[in-house]
């Protein structure tokens, strides 16, 4: 049975959770203290059921990204967004709105130099609140600019957007109202070859904004997950020295890894798909 943000189910659970994390380091790590707010996006979980929300994040207390943070890092903080409404509800019943939410983060990030990531509606969270935090740098993925479309489906679709909509605030559903995407911190990774995601670039025509284009024709993350631990360690020269391009993923990959990392990674993946193909094989017979 597909979930909604009215479900009783769904709301007892944020009202029980906190839906942010926080993991400190035990690293004796040299010079200033940095810590990466990692934004889940509405894919936290998939098919959007009941049944998948109890597997993968009841169960086993899902945060996206926790599997692929940056290293060296002295803070780690994963938030995620229950209802799949952009956190314009905040994450749980005592932070209940956008500015309840950056007030958090700021007193989590106090004294540290800040990186923001999401990719969707993670991306459009990652620009939002690591702008407002003075980040120095901010990642998104596939992000959307403005919420804009999301009004042009049913009411029950997206209930929060509708409301928040209805409440004239609608500094919290675009954000070139409140975002200056001439700020050379924001970096934005769009796959190329995705209707929406162009999309939603059109709208930052004449911004002047840090883009970085993959040739993927998928919503979300565009690049090969493998190399998604080393890129979003990455400084802010290197993302720079991507912008304005079209990537293939191949070519970023290499990029990214180098390319004798690169291959060796390739071999392990086709050596691990023969093996299992020969265990399957065996099983068969």
């Amino acid at each position: 049975m597909e979930i909604s943000v009215n479900d009783k189910y769904l709301t007892n659970f944020r009202s029980k959770n906190e839906n942010y994390l926080v993991v400190d380091e035990n690293k004796n790590i040299g010079g200033d203290q940095r810590c990466c707010i990692y934004f889940s996006s509405n894919a936290l979980w998939y098919p959007n059921t009941i049944e998948a929300f109890i597997d993968q994040v009841e169960n086993k207390d899902k945060y996206e990204w926790y599997k692929t943070r940056v290293k060296d890092i002295s803070r780690h903080i994963y938030v995620r967004d229950v209802y799949k409404q952009w956190y314009l509800a905040g994450i749980n019943e005592e932070i209940n709105d956008p500015k309840a939410l950056l007030d958090l983060l700021r007193q989590l990030t106090d004294g540290y130099i800040v990186t923001t990531i999401g990719s969707s509606a993670g991306g459009f969270a990652s620009i939002y609140y690591g702008y407002h935090l003075k980040a120095d740098k901010i990642l998104a993925f596939a992000p959307q600019i403005s919420l804009e479309e999301c009004l042009k489906l049913p009411p029950h679709r997206n209930p929060i957007v509708f409301e928040t909509s209805r409440s004239g605030l609608t500094e919290f559903l675009d954000l070139r109202e409140t975002v200056d995407f001439e700020n050379k911190n924001i970096f934005l990774i769009f796959p190329s070859l995705s209707q929406q995601d162009i999309m939603q670039c059109s709208l930052l025509e004449g911004k002047n904004a840090n883009i970085i284009y993959v040739r993927a024709k998928e919503h979300g993350i565009p690049c090969f997950h493998f190399t998604l631990q080393e890129l979003i360690g990455k400084d802010k020269i290197f993302f720079r020295s991507l912008c304005g391009k079209n990537w293939s993923r191949i070519f970023l990959a290499i990029k990214v890894l180098g390319f004798a990392n690169f291959m060796k990674i390739v071999i392990w993946k086709c050596l691990k798909k023969v093996k299992d193909a020969r265990n399957k094989k065996n099983r068969i017979y």
